[in-house]
C-alpha cells in the first residue's frame, strides 16, 4: 500500500463519525505491520519538518504516516516517537481549541506515540499518557486497549484491564480478540464462569479461535464438569479443520 493512499484513506477517516471511524482507524493502524518493509524507505525526520511547515492537514496526515511507517512497519521507536511528537508539537502550540478533525488526527498522533513507549517497555510513561488522551479525547476507543494491556503487564491489575477492555467493546463491537482479552483478565481474577462466557463471545465472532476452545475446556475441568458436558458443551464451537495440533491433541479426550 503506497504512502499516498495511506494518507488518503486517514483524510477520509476522519471525515466519519465516532461510531464508523473507532472501527475503521484500527483496521487502518493495523495495515501498517503487514506492509513489507522491503517496500518502504526510513522517513527523514528533517523532510518532515520542512513537510509540517505548510500546516495543511494533508502534510500533517503525510508526517503522521510516516511516523506510523517507522513505528509499525520498520519497528524505528525512537524515531517514530520523534515524529508523532512533530505532530503533537504542531497542535500543541495551536492557541484555540481543536476542531473535530484536528482531535482526531492529534489522537492518532498520540497513540502512535504511546504505542512506541510501550515497545521500549516504558509503562510508566506510557500510562500516564493514555490516561491524558482519555481525558483529550474520551471517545478514542484505542487508548482504553492500550491501558487494559499496561494495566495487566505493569501492576497485574486485572479488574481495571477488565474495564477498559469493556469500554473498547463499546465502540468495536466485532473484534474477537477483545472478547479474548475480557475471557482472559477474568480468568485470571478466577471468575471463570464470566470467562466461559466471554470465551464463547469471542467464538460466536470467529468460530475458528480455536484457543478459545481449549480455554473454555480447561475452565470447565476446573468447574468439575464431567467429559460429557464439557463434549455438549464445545461441540457448536468445533471447526471444520484444527490449524494447531497442540489443540486437536486436548480436544481428543472430549471427541
Amino acid at each position: 500500500m503506497s504512502t499516498k493512499l495511506l494518507v488518503s484513506r486517514l483524510l477520509e477517516l476522519i471525515q466519519l463519525p465516532t461510531e464508523e471511524f473507532n472501527p475503521k482507524i484500527v483496521q487502518w493502524i493495523e495495515s501498517f505491520e503487514t506492509i513489507p518493509q522491503n517496500e518502504v524507505q526510513s522517513p527523514c525526520v528533517n523532510d518532515l519538518k520542512n513537510e509540517m511547515q505548510t500546516e495543511s492537514i494533508e502534510s500533517i496526515c503525510t508526517t503522521l504516516v510516516q511516523g506510523y511507517i517507522a513505528g509499525f512497519t520498520l519497528h524505528e521507536h525512537d524515531k517514530s516517537m520523534q515524529i508523532f511528537t512533530l505532530v503533537l508539537q504542531h497542535f500543541l502550540q495551536k492557541n484555540t481549541s481543536l476542531q473535530q478533525v484536528e482531535k482526531l488526527i492529534f489522537s492518532v498522533a498520540f497513540y502512535g506515540r504511546i504505542h512506541q513507549r510501550i515497545e521500549l517497555d516504558d509503562y510508566l510513561t506510557a500510562l500516564s499518557e493514555c490516561n491524558l488522551l482519555c481525558f483529550v479525547n474520551e471517545d478514542f476507543a484505542l487508548t482504553y486497549e492500550l491501558r487494559a494491556f499496561i494495566h495487566s503487564q505493569m501492576h497485574q491489575d486485572y479488574e481495571s484491564s477488565l474495564r477498559d477492555y469493556k469500554k473498547v467493546i463499546q465502540y468495536v463491537p466485532d473484534n474477537e480478540e477483545l472478547y479474548w482479552n475480557c475471557g482472559v483478565m477474568l480468568e485470571n481474577l478466577e471468575r471463570w464462569e464470566e470467562a466461559i462466557e466471554y470465551y464463547e463471545q469471542c467464538l460466536e465472532k470467529k468460530p475458528s479461535h480455536e484457543n478459545s476452545i481449549l480455554a473454555i475446556v480447561s475452565l470447565e475441568e476446573k468447574l468439575g464438569k464431567s467429559r460429557e458436558e464439557i463434549r455438549n458443551r464445545i461441540q457448536q464451537y468445533l471447526p471444520d479443520n484444527f490449524q494447531d495440533q497442540s489443540i486437536q491433541t486436548k480436544l481428543q479426550n472430549y471427541l
